[in-house]
């Protein structure tokens, strides 16, 4: 059953008769008319609404239920003592349609004032706000909650007083829980999404009483949107995917601050200082957290406006309280002329609804004071001589204005560009180098104290060379680590100089903080900044008061969205590609786009739109990059990596023959699936296994850090025991959202009320999780878990069968450790003196050249490990049997036993071979092969060995290990 549609003259429920429409049935799922109501001739407003609301599937008692609910609804208003409150006179169900008579109104809603108008200025912000307040306390003084607030149910009528501004009306107390349950049972209305953009978003279970809480959240977004003219929420549209969007976004994804949210629109100057904290005290995910009432919310308004504590009396009977006057409100209320009533547009005369309502005049205006008419003409005829010639210079320069503001619009229109729908969004916000419609978009996120970040600088400068910037666009995300101290302080002072200066500055400021990535500080970004043409006390203050702070945390909140855990982490049209990778890996990736953007451009897509449809369709969520991770050995598998245990909790003796490292994360269901093996793997080898954990969240894990802090409030409250019963039981949990971390923190025994103000301490790792991601970083650790198994790489949720192949091994080599008079408690670190250099095995990355040309400088050895072996393990004082190839750095061959094809055999670290034999060969397993650079201190130094091998001389060998016989075993 639908809306019925009512003609001029008819007559609905007996009572009124229809004089015109105001808005048909298309519109907020209501028709409203006015109508004269025959008991007392004067016109009201008739809302008839969806018959849904009192149709259940079947006629009978519960049709009589539902008809008697919305009455009751529709008169609750009629409980609330406020003058900002619709009056509501007559409301019932006539032939199955709900319908209600209000008082009729002149005006217009909120929604379409701030549509024709713009931002609201502080006063008149502040005028709707109190009305808004003394409606929403009344209310709830009698037990109602309206629970849809939203600038559509906000009604600023002509006021019927004089000096008022504005009367603000609420529409539908009471009424519109029931048409918001209504709208939100039918999915597909677009209506749904408004109603989410103002909504609380906590469930309100059928049966249930609102709390005046969920009014207090919507009164934070309108404020926001009365100051800014935008709504708070990105996904503030009805498509189904940005539905999705919005539902994540107000229900899961952290809040940002108001100025941050107005920043990204270019509307922060908008908002008065301090709005941040009132606006988080509305706006909280947890309804405790709010302002207590109306009243508080409206008094904290008050004193953050500038005005003093309000009196007992709000309505607009009151008078207005004075301001108390600052720089930025010095405007008296309610003279200023941003309050007169001629504040409205002229031309509508409203309802009590949405739309302006056609027939009424426009607001009166006293009429003037008759005046002679030959006292006209003479004073015309005086003004005419001397203001004529300027008259004609004076239509000249508003037209010369007039043209040039229409050319800066489009000029500011065509800069402030943005591809805010891709899942890797960029704007005119960004520092970029290239064409704006390039084919090829490349986003770096970045960290300026990052080695390697340094290194793929090298990579883009050649892609800037190869494809140059009309097919090539690089964009540039802030991505600091936590562990890097230089690296937030450098990126804010680099978002400054962009912020003041420009792209062109900003890569040039970037350039120079690569290079001397040493040098990162404050007084080099401040002369860098000079250098660039930057007042410098004035970028000083800048960076004292942190005005880049915003972008960069804008920035991480998106590299935590689309998985970009470490740096650098590159999406190429949406592509990602992780790590300082060689320039053919980003130009294989770059000439397959290349050839998708000029498909896209000859269907039809815009240039400039080409970013978008290529990224929307390449880019994969991080979770879904998660699940397809493959579950591998690393391809380093039996390589010993110095893995430290540090302070890190552990379980299992000291005395334990293998030690797991595990680099885990208490959200990741691979992690999850792992700790079953590992209990299988503690049940079968009991005290010979030591397991020790490293903390390394990911950043798309929004709930993994508040639960490693749970852990280590554990910690730190019981000791180890109580890290591990609260582990077992994070690793149980499905949600991990603060009530479940409430329930763990007490079925482990903890203080609940510290550990929970340990969850709340922010959302970055602190304490020892810091040295554990130093750590990750220097082994590569990207994704989880990855585990070491006495320093040997195992990645992924592997079969117990693929780790105890490993274990076993370790066992017997921890037994020869023992045999030869290692104690049990020092296996794992007779173990580690073996392990790589971890610093040399990245440095061996990068130019081999320029690696050995060092090693000939420095007085040191470089080992890299060409194959790994998987037999014993070469220690001091064994003798090797091996195989060797040794050059010098041009690559001339000075000796081979290859050539020969005679293995040699010496006793290592006895001085029977040069130095660097002797350290580059102990930590070598059977099997494998390891190249050594060895430095001339370490080789035949100054003598050299004529004339294969002249005086100075770095040389180069190619060892292969083929035999052991362990010290203390030969006859």
């Amino acid at each position: 059953m639908s809306i019925p549609r009512l003609e001029p003259g008819a007559r609905f429920a007996e009572e009124f008769r229809v004089v015109r429409a105001l808005s048909d049935a298309t519109a907020d799922d209501s028709a409203v008319y006015v109508v004269e109501q025959g008991s007392t001739g004067g016109q009201r407003a008739l809302k008839l609404l969806d018959p849904s609301l009192v149709s259940p599937p079947n006629e009978g008692p519960e049709h009589d239920r539902l008809c008697q609910r919305f009455e009751h609804a529709a008169y609750a208003a009629t409980r609330i003592e406020s003058d900002h409150v619709a009056q509501v006179v007559g409301a019932g169900v006539f032939e199955g349609t709900p319908w209600m008579a209000m008082e009729l109104l002149r005006g217009e809603d909120l929604a379409t004032r701030i549509a024709a108008r713009g931002p609201e200025t502080p006063l008149a912000a502040r005028e709707i706000v109190t009305q808004l307040c003394h409606a929403l306390a009344a209310a709830h003084d009698v037990g109602i909650v309206h629970q849809d607030l939203r600038p559509e149910s906000l009604f600023l009528a002509v006021a019927r007083r004089e000096g008022a501004p504005f009367t603000l009306k609420v529409l539908q107390f009471g009424l519109a829980g029931l048409v918001a349950q209504a709208s939100t049972r039918d999915t597909s209305r677009s209506k749904n999404v408004e109603l989410r953009l103002w909504r609380a978003p906590e469930p309100l279970p059928p049966g249930s009483v609102a709390a005046p809480s969920m009014d207090v959240w919507a009164l934070g977004l309108l404020t926001y949107f009365v100051l800014t003219g935008r709504p708070f929420w990105r996904g503030a549209t009805s498509t189904s995917t940005a539905s999705a969007a919005l539902n994540q976004e107000i229900a899961f994804e952290p809040l940002p601050r108001a100025s941050e949210r107005a920043g990204e629109a270019g509307v922060a100057s908008l908002l008065p200082a301090g709005f941040d904290d009132w606006f988080a005290r509305c706006v909280v995910r947890e309804p405790s957290a709010r302002f207590e009432t109306a009243r508080e919310a409206r008094t904290a308004f008050d004193t953050l406006m500038g005005f003093g504590a309000p009196g007992p009396s709000v309505g607009p009977s009151a008078a207005p309280p004075s301001p108390v006057v600052t720089p930025a409100l010095a405007l008296p209320l309610p003279t200023s002329p941003e309050l007169e009533p001629a504040a409205f547009p002229p031309q509508p005369a409203g309802s009590p609804f949405r739309y302006p309502a056609p027939g009424f005049q426009p607001f009166s205006q006293p009429p003037p004071r008759a005046t002679n008419p030959f006292v006209v003409i003479g004073i015309l005829a005086v003004l005419l001589v001397p203001i004529g010639g300027g008259l004609v210079g004076f239509v000249s320069y508003r037209q010369s204005r007039k043209t040039a503001q229409q050319k800066a619009t489009k000029a500011a229109a065509a800069a402030a560009w943005s591809d805010a729908d891709s899942p890797v969004p960029v704007s005119f916000k960004d520092p970029t180098w290239g064409a704006r419609d390039a084919p090829v978009t490349i986003v770096e996120f970045s960290d300026f104290q990052c080695p390697f970040c340094a290194r793929a600088e090298t990579t883009m400068n050649q892609l800037r060379d190869r494809y140059g910037p009309e097919k090539l666009r690089i964009v540039w995300k802030n991505h600091p680590l936590p562990f890097h101290p230089n690296a937030t302080p450098a990126a804010e002072a680099a978002q400054i100089v962009f912020e003041r200066k420009g792209a062109t500055a900003f890569w040039d400021f970037h350039h120079t903080a690569f290079g001397q990535q040493k040098s990162l500080g404050t007084g080099s970004y401040q002369s860098w900044a000079v250098g660039l043409g930057l007042d410098g006390p004035s970028y000083a203050s800048a960076l004292e008061t942190h005005q880049g702070r915003a972008k960069v945390d804008e920035d991480q909140r998106l590299a935590a969205k689309v998985g970009a855990v470490g740096t650098p982490t590159f999406f190429i049209n949406g592509i990602t590609v992780s790590g300082a990778q060689p320039q053919e890996k980003f130009a294989q990736i770059i000439d397959q786009e290349l050839g998708k953007a000029a498909a896209q451009v000859a269907s039809g897509t815009p240039k400039d739109r080409v970013y978008v449809e290529l990224s929307q369709a390449s880019f994969v969520e991080p979770k879904k990059r998660e699940a397809e991770r493959p579950a591998t050995v690393a391809e380093d598998g039996n390589t010993v990596h110095n893995v430290p245990i540090g302070s890190s909790p552990t379980l299992g003796p000291a005395s334990a023959a293998v030690t797991i490292v595990v680099f885990s994360d208490y959200q990741c269901p691979f992690c999850k699936r792992s700790e079953l093996t590992l209990k299988q793997l503690r049940e079968t080898y009991g005290k010979q296994l030591r397991i020790v954990w490293k903390d390394h969240p990911l950043a798309f894990h929004t709930r993994a850090v508040p639960a490693l802090q749970l852990a280590r409030e554990a910690r730190k409250q019981h000791g180890d025991i109580g890290f591990w019963k609260a582990h077992d039981l994070l690793m149980e949990s499905k949600s991990l959202d603060d009530t479940d971390l409430r329930r763990i923190a007490e079925d482990a025994g903890l203080d609940v009320s510290k550990a929970m103000t340990a969850v709340a301490q922010g959302t970055r790792p602190v304490g020892y999780a810091d040295d554990d991601t130093r750590l990750a970083e220097k082994l590569h650790v990207t994704g989880t878990p990855r585990f070491f198994i006495n320093g040997r790489s195992l990645t992924g949720a592997q079969p117990v069968e693929a780790f105890k192949k490993v274990i076993d091994e370790e066992i017997a080599h921890a037994a020869r450790l023992v045999r030869e008079g290692v104690s049990p408690t020092g296996v794992y670190q007779a173990i580690l003196a073996t392990a790589v250099d971890e610093d040399a095995r990245n440095a061996d990355k990068g130019d081999k050249a320029d690696k050995a040309d060092k090693a000939d400088k420095a007085d040191g050895l470089l080992k890299s490990d060409l194959v790994v072996g998987t037999g014993l393990t070469a220690l001091s004082g064994d003798k090797v049997r091996v195989h060797y190839v040794g050059t010098l750095l041009s690559g001339k061959e000075f000796d081979s036993s290859r050539t020969r094809n005679q293995p040699f055999e010496v006793d290592i670290d006895t001085g029977r071979v040069i130095k660097g034999w002797d350290q580059g060969i102990p930590g070598m397993r059977v099997g494998g092969k390891r190249k050594l650079t060895i430095p001339p201190s370490l080789a035949y130094g100054e003598q050299g060995r004529p004339p294969q091998v002249p005086a100075n001389s770095t040389l180069v060998f190619e060892i292969e290990l083929l035999e052991v016989t362990p010290k203390g075993t030969r006859p």
